[in-house]
């Protein structure tokens, strides 16, 4: 089996109009263009993508490292399992094969998920903590008793914690999964207790956004902004931000989410399952060329580019490779995306630390940043909500601001006599586009 390289700029028989120049690897502006170069299907592709012969839908990239290694993913990364059909045979196979111990292991494992494993500990931990210090160590955490929510819980609210009804759900787990009974007294404390802890503790914190027009006026240098980040950081920020990523989802990006259609000149983006994903069915996001905008970057030549420079880079590239990899190959930690977050935005010139010194950069700084510019430009919240997978009030509360000074500016452009609504654009054309290279 083959697997044919996607045709990239200037390739095909009628050729594009000019493409924006983007920065290269050695610092000199160009247009991206390279030449086609098949490569054959070697072992180091551990999942064959291909397209039916009549698409112009194709792979992103597909040559094979010389030597492939295995590729370790971070911890809290989310799995998928490609289960098309169940079968008898194979659950009692591995029945034999493993024991019904080992098997349960599997089950209890994926009782939450890997990014909730460890908020999970810590919160029954932290509730059993609290329990010792309001009634000593010679009272059992377990069970859980009115009289104890109501002690815990009037720590948690002078201690300023915010989300006190997680720590309960903790309790109660436990409680229940004891042999406990959890009555309706018991329901009854937790709901007037949680309403106590979080009456009056305000809106909560919100991941500070990147001056959006300093972030495209960035240097694209591979160079790591910090230890073990990952390369192209500011690729990897405005990639981020145009389809509104979670630092997890950009950093746990493998070569094979990735494809390009170049006849239409759009980008897919499969994005793995989440928490609130469990079967992890997935979801593609797409973006076409959005050249003729010129104040947002265009992903899909943003796309493009970075897989030129990784083809080009000693780092593999088959399905399972990072698209963002580290110096040493592999997956940027949280720690090291959120200090990318940071350190990007003190090239933008913004502060990392508010009045009472609080850190106003975290892992959702790109989402923030892509649903405010998005909401700026006029693009419905709903759809907005769409391209970020959130039907909740967090993308409301992410562009209420952009959407305050979005109505002020049309308030002065235009007397009140004569306002005209945002102009509604089709979701998968977010906004007026031009030709590729248009002015």
């Amino acid at each position: 089996m083959r697997r044919i390289r996607p045709d990239w700029y200037g390739e095909s028989a009628s050729p594009a109009p000019a493409a924006p120049r983007y920065p290269s690897s050695s610092g000199t502006s160009r247009a991206p263009t390279v030449a086609a170069r098949p490569a054959l299907l070697s072992s180091c592709i551990l999942a064959p993508l291909t397209a039916p012969a009549s698409s112009s839908v194709r792979p992103a990239t597909f040559t094979a490292a010389p030597q492939p290694t295995p590729f370790t993913t971070r911890a809290d990364a989310p799995v998928v399992r490609h289960v098309t059909r169940g079968s008898s045979a194979l659950a009692i196979e591995l029945l034999q094969k493993r024991g019904l111990e080992s098997l349960t292991d599997d089950l209890r494992h994926d009782k939450v998920a890997r990014t909730s494993v460890g908020p999970s500990a810590s919160t029954w931990k932290t509730w059993q903590g609290f329990h010792v210090e309001a009634f000593g160590s010679g009272t059992p955490t377990l069970p859980v008793t009115p009289d104890s929510i109501v002690a815990v819980g009037s720590l948690f609210k002078c201690g300023g914690f915010r989300s006190f009804a997680n720590y309960a759900t903790a309790a109660k787990n436990a409680h229940v999964e004891a042999g406990h009974v959890w009555t309706q007294l018991h329901e009854h404390t937790r709901v007037w207790v949680s309403r106590s802890v979080s009456r009056g503790i305000g809106p909560a914190r919100q991941s500070c956004s990147f001056t959006y027009r300093r972030l495209l006026l960035l240097p694209m240098t591979p160079e790591p902004l910090t230890n073990d980040g990952p390369q192209h950081p500011v690729r990897f920020t405005q990639l981020a931000t145009s389809f509104l990523l979670r630092e997890i989802e950009a950093s746990t990006t493998v070569c094979g989410s990735w494809s390009f259609d170049d006849e239409a000149k759009e980008f897919t983006w499969l994005l793995p399952g989440s928490k609130s994903d469990h079967l992890a069915l997935g979801v593609s996001r797409i973006w076409p060329c959005i050249c003729g905008v010129r104040t947002l970057a265009c992903p899909y030549h943003l796309g493009k580019a970075h897989l030129e420079w990784l083809e080009a880079s000693e780092h593999p590239t088959c399905p399972r490779a990072p698209i963002f990899p580290t110096k040493a190959g592999g997956h940027p930690s949280k720690i090291a995306a959120v200090a990318t977050f940071e350190a990007i935005g003190t090239l933008c010139g913004q502060p990392l630390k508010d009045a009472e010194g609080h850190t106003l950069f975290g892992g959702h700084s790109a989402r923030v940043t892509g649903s405010q510019t998005l909401a700026i430009h006029g693009l419905e919240v709903q759809k907005i909500r769409i391209l970020a997978r959130h039907g909740g009030d967090t993308i409301l509360r992410y562009v209420a601001g952009a959407l305050l000074r979005l109505s002020a500016r049309t308030s002065a452009s235009h007397p009140p006599a004569h306002h005209r609504p945002v102009h509604s654009v089709p979701l998968h054309r977010p906004l007026a586009l031009q030709p590729c290279g248009a002015a």
